[in-house]
């Protein structure tokens, strides 16, 4: 089952304790990683990009959906 452009998954907590997010991209894909502020309001987008990397504090997070057949390939590591 493929989302409609524009839709993200279910904005979550990895942990529910102080903890720091890493995630790199293993292709680049329309499916941006998105970052809400206290509020719920969208703080920030990244962007999907081939062997990239970002870094982020513990806070609440979604994707995006890819769009059409593309797949979202991620390595994501979590630590204090």
């Amino acid at each position: 089952m493929y989302a409609v452009d524009g839709e993200f998954s279910i904005p979550h907590l990895d942990h529910h304790w102080p903890h720091n997010n890493w995630i790199m991209y293993l292709n680049d894909n329309s499916a941006t990683t998105v970052l809400f502020n206290e509020d719920y309001t969208i703080d920030c987008e990244i962007p999907a990009v081939k062997y990239t990397a970002a870094c982020f504090k513990g806070q609440w997070h979604a994707h995006r959906y890819p769009k059409g057949l593309d797949q979202r390939l991620v390595l994501v590591f979590t630590y204090i």
